[in-house]
C-alpha cells in the first residue's frame, strides 16, 4: 500500500469517527433549539438546523458509499451553515455559533492541503465578516435582548482575531503533522529499502544472496511451468580459490570473487540470474531451456569465461570451475530440491577432475535435510519494542508546535491591539485581564521556545487557549467572543498532541467549568456590567453551548485518536520489518554470529575505549583448517553444522564483553577487549584452538576441523579495524604456514 493510500485509510476512518459524533451531538442541540421556539419565538435558523440535522443523517447513513472528498466537503457546508445561521439570528453572542465554526476549520484542515486549504479558511472568515458587516450595518437585527452588544462592531473584530488564532494553530499544525507523517514514512521506507537490499545481496560482489535467487526461482519454476520449457541450476564452485586466497591473502581473494561475479553476470542473458551462496560459491539460474544441450553450452562458456586469467599486483592469478546443473522439472519440482540436486552434482564434478559440468541424475533425494533451508532472521528476531509514542510524537510534532507559537502570538497581538481600541471607545471590553495575560504568555512562550521541552510548551500553549476562554467565560458569559475560540483552541492542541485519556480528561475539566458558569449564571449568583445578563442567564442557550463543546470535543477527540493511532500503527509495523531486515543485514543466518560490519563497527569503538584508557585490545583472525575437506566430502548439511558448532564453541570460550563474529566463508573475527597482557591474550588464543579442534559429529558422522589464528594488538599493531584485520591476517597465513593448529602473533608482539 503506497505512503497515500494510508493517509487517505487514515483520513477516511477519522471521518467516519467524526461524522458519528457530529451526529450524535447535533441532534440534542436541535431538540434543544425546537424546544426553545415552542417555548418563545420560532427562529429561521430552528427550520435551517432540522434541515442539517436530516442531512446530517443521511449522510452518516451512506458514508460507506460516499467518496472521502464528498463526505468531508459535505461537514464543512452543514457545520458552516449552522455556524452562519446562529451568528444571523442572534450575533456575536451566538451559543454554538463558535463551536460550528470550529468544527467547518477543523475539516478544512483535515481534508485539504496547500492552496485548498488556505481558501477554505478565508472563504469561512469571508462568510464571517459578511455577517458581521450585515449586524453592524443595521441589516439584520439580533434576536437577543441585548441586541447592541451582539452587533458591536468592536465583539466582531474581536470575533475575527480569534477565529484568526484558531486558524492560525489548527490549519498549519494538521497540515504539518500530516506532512511530518508522511515524510517520516517516506525516510523510513527509503531505509528499509536500502537494509533490504543489504539483506538481499552480497556486500562485495553485489550479487543477489541466496535467499533473493531461491525466491527467483521459485518464481521461474511457476513460469516456466506455464510455457513448457525448463529452468536450469547451476551450482558453481571456484576449483583452487582456496590456495590462491591463502597465498596472496583475502584482497587477492575478494579480487578474484568480484572479477568472477562480474565474468558471469556478462555471460549471462537478460533475465538470467547469478548469486553468491557461500564463500567461493555461486548458483546461476537459466530461465527458458529448451533442452538440456543449451543448459550443457552455457556452462561451458561460464567456465572458460571463470577461468581466464584474473591480474592482481602484476600476477596472473588463475581459478577453475566445478559445475553441477539441475533441471527443473526432471530433477526437482521446487527450489530445494533443484539446490540439493545441482550441489551434488557439483560434488561430483569435483571428484570426476574438476573444471567440468556434472548433470544431477534424476530426481534428487527428497527425503534429505535441505541445506538451503536455513533460517530467515526475520522469523528468528522474536518480538522487537516498538517505537515509543511520546518519543515519535515529539519527533513529529516539535517543527509544528513551533510554528503554532509563533503565528498564535502575532494573532493575540492583533486581537490585543483590537480590545485596547475597544476600551478606549466603548469603555468595555470582557476578559481584558484574560487577553493580557495570553498576550504575556504567548510573548515568553515565542522568546523561550528553543529552550523549553516539548510537554511544557505544548502545556503553555494550552494555557493560553484556556486563558483566552475561562476568565471570560465566568465574567462574561456567553457575552465573550474569545469564549468559544479560546476553548477550542485549547482542546485541539490538547487532541493533536496529548494521550486520549488526558484529552479526555481535559475535555471533562473544560465542559465541567462550562457547566458551573452556566449554572452561576442562571442562579444569579454571577453577573457582569454588560446588558446581556438576560441572555446569559438563559439556561437552554448554555445548554446549547454545552452540546456544541460536545460535538466539537467528541469529533476532535474521535478524529485525532483515529489518526494518530493508524499512524502509530503504520509506522511500529515499519519499524518491525526495518529490525527484522536489519538483523538480516547484520547478522549470518548460519551460524546467528554478528557479520563483519558489525565487528568493525564494534571494534572501532574497542579501539577509542582503549585509546581514552591507554589500554590495548587483542583482535584475533581465525581461519578453519581442512574445512574445505569437510564440505566437500560431506555436503553443505554437515559444513553449516560445523560452522554452527565452531560459533558456540568460540563464544563459549570467550568473556561477555568480548565479540566473535564470521566475516567470511571460513572464517572468524574476534575481538578481546581488554587486553590486560600478552599472556592472557596468548592463553586465549590457544584455548579457542583447542575447543575448535575438538572433535564433531552430526548425524552419526564424525569429523573435525582446526584453527589457524592470527592476533594484532591494539595499538601495536595498528590503530584502525582496517590496520588490525590486516596485522592479523598476515599472522594467520603465518600459523598456516607454520603447520596450522596453532595462533601467531602480530609482528610488533612477534618481535617483543
Amino acid at each position: 500500500m503506497s505512503i497515500d493510500d494510508q493517509l487517505g485509510r487514515m483520513t477516511d476512518n477519522a471521518l467516519q469517527r467524526g461524522i458519528g459524533f457530529f451526529t450524535l451531538f447535533a441532534a440534542p442541540t436541535v431538540l434543544v433549539s425546537i424546544w426553545r421556539g415552542v417555548q418563545g419565538e420560532w427562529q429561521p435558523v430552528f427550520t435551517v438546523q432540522l434541515l442539517l440535522l436530516g442531512a446530517l443523517v443521511t449522510v452518516l447513513l451512506l458514508s460507506r458509499r460516499i467518496p472521502r472528498n464528498v463526505i468531508g466537503v459535505t461537514l464543512i457546508v452543514l457545520a458552516m451553515i449552522a455556524a452562519l445561521g446562529g451568528l444571523l439570528t442572534f450575533g456575536s453572542i451566538a451559543p454554538a455559533g463558535h463551536w460550528f465554526l470550529a468544527i467547518a476549520l477543523f475539516y478544512a484542515g483535515l481534508l485539504f492541503a496547500g492552496r485548498g486549504m488556505v481558501a477554505s479558511a478565508l472563504i469561512l472568515l469571508t462568510l464571517v465578516v459578511a455577517v458581521a458587516a450585515l449586524h453592524v450595518n443595521g441589516y439584520v437585527t439580533p434576536a437577543v435582548p441585548a441586541a447592541d452588544f451582539a452587533v458591536a462592531s468592536s465583539n466582531w473584530l474581536i470575533e475575527l482575531m480569534c477565529a484568526a488564532v484558531f486558524i492560525a494553530i489548527v490549519l498549519p499544525t494538521q497540515r504539518n503533522f500530516v506532512d511530518a507523517s508522511r515524510r517520516w514514512m517516506e525516510e523510513n521506507e527509503a531505509r528499509r529499502a536500502e537494509i533490504e537490499r543489504l539483506a538481499m545481496h552480497d556486500r562485495l560482489t553485489g550479487l543477489p544472496l541466496l535467499r533473493l535467487a531461491r525466491d527467483r526461482l521459485q518464481v521461474a519454476c511457476s513460469r516456466q511451468q506455464r510455457q513448457n520449457k525448463f529452468v536450469a541450476v547451476l551450482f558453481i564452485d571456484l576449483d583452487g580459490f582456496k590456495p590462491v586466497n591463502d597465498r596472496y591473502g583475502h584482497e587477492a581473494g575478494d579480487t578474484i570473487l568480484r572479477t568472477i561475479a562480474a565474468r558471469l553476470t556478462d555471460r549471462l542473458r537478460e533475465g538470467d540470474t547469478v548469486a553468491r551462496v557461500g564463500g567461493d560459491e555461486f548458483v546461476v539460474i537459466l530461465e527458458e531451456i529448451s533442452d538440456a544441450a543449451l543448459a550443457q553450452r552455457l556452462a561451458t562458456a561460464l567456465i572458460e569465461s571463470v577461468g581466464q586469467p584474473v591480474e592482481f599486483a602484476g600476477n596472473q592469478l588463475q581459478v577453475g570451475a566445478s559445475i553441477g546443473v539441475a533441471l527443473y522439472p526432471d530433477h526437482g519440482e521446487d527450489p530445494e530440491s533443484l539446490l540439493r540436486g545441482a550441489d551434488q552434482a557439483m560434488y561430483r564434478a569435483k571428484r570426476a577432475g574438476r573444471n567440468r559440468v556434472v548433470f544431477a541424475e534424476g530426481a534428487s533425494e527428497q527425503g534429505q535435510r535441505s541445506a538451503w533451508q536455513r533460517p530467515d532472521a526475520a522469523d528468528v528476531a522474536g518480538a522487537t519494542s516498538s517505537e515509543d509514542e511520546a518519543g515519535m510524537l515529539e519527533q513529529l510534532s516539535t517543527r509544528v508546535v513551533d510554528l503554532c507559537i509563533m503565528v498564535m502570538a502575532a494573532t493575540i497581538t492583533i486581537a490585543l491591539v483590537a480590545n485596547i481600541w475597544r476600551v478606549i471607545y466603548s469603555q468595555s471590553a470582557p476578559n481584558m485581564g484574560g487577553a493580557l495575560l495570553a498576550f504575556a504568555l504567548s510573548m515568553a512562550l515565542l522568546l523561550m521556545r528553543a529552550r523549553l521541552a516539548l510537554a511544557f510548551k505544548l502545556g503553555l500553549v494550552c494555557l493560553v487557549g484556556l486563558v483566552l476562554g475561562l476568565p471570560g467565560l465566568f465574567t462574561a458569559g456567553l457575552a465573550g467572543p474569545a469564549v468559544g475560540w479560546g476553548l477550542a483552541t485549547s482542546l485541539f492542541l490538547v487532541g493533536a498532541f496529548f494521550d486520549w485519556r488526558l484529552s479526555m480528561a481535559f475535555v471533562a475539566v473544560v465542559l465541567g467549568a462550562i457547566g458551573l458558569a452556566g449554572l452561576g449564571f442562571t442562579s444569579g449568583l454571577l453577573v457582569h456590567d454588560f446588558d446581556v445578563n438576560e441572555q446569559a442567564a438563559h439556561a437552554s442557550k448554555w445548554l446549547v453551548f454545552i452540546l456544541a463543546a460536545c460535538a466539537f470535543g467528541g469529533i476532535l477527540l474521535a478524529t485525532w485518536y483515529s489518526y494518530k493511532k493508524t499512524i502509530y500503527r503504520l509506522v511500529e509495523a515499519s519499524l518491525r520489518q526495518s529490525e527484522q531486515l536489519e538483523r538480516l543485514a547484520t547478522i549470518d543466518d548460519v551460524t546467528g554470529l554478528p557479520l563483519l560490519r558489525v565487528a568493525d563497527d564494534r571494534m572501532e569503538m574497542a579501539c577509542k575505549r582503549a585509546r581514552r584508557a591507554q589500554g590495548r585490545i587483542a583482535v584475533m583472525l581465525i581461519d578453519l583448517d581442512g574445512f574445505k575437506a569437510v564440505n566437500d566430502s560431506f555436503g553443505h548439511d554437515v559444513g553449516n553444522v560445523c560452522l554452527r558448532e565452531v560459533g558456540q564453541r568460540l563464544s563459549a570460550n570467550l568473556r561477555e564483553s568480548d565479540t566473535v563474529a564470521r566475516i567470511g566463508g571460513d572464517e572468524f573475527l574476534v575481538v578481546m577487549e581488554p587486553a590486560t597482557s600478552f599472556e592472557q591474550v596468548g592463553a586465549t588464543a590457544s584455548r579457542l584452538v583447542a575447543a575448535v579442534s575438538r572433535p564433531m559429529e552430526d548425524g552419526g558422522q564424525e569429523f573435525g576441523v582446526s584453527a589457524s589464528v592470527g592476533i594484532a594488538l591494539y595499538p601495536d599493531d595498528g590503530a584502525t579495524p582496517a590496520e588490525l584485520r590486516q596485522c592479523a591476517d598476515a599472522a594467520m597465513y603465518e600459523a598456516k604456514r607454520a603447520g596450522k593448529n596453532r595462533y601467531q602473533f602480530g609482528s610488533a608482539a612477534s618481535a617483543a
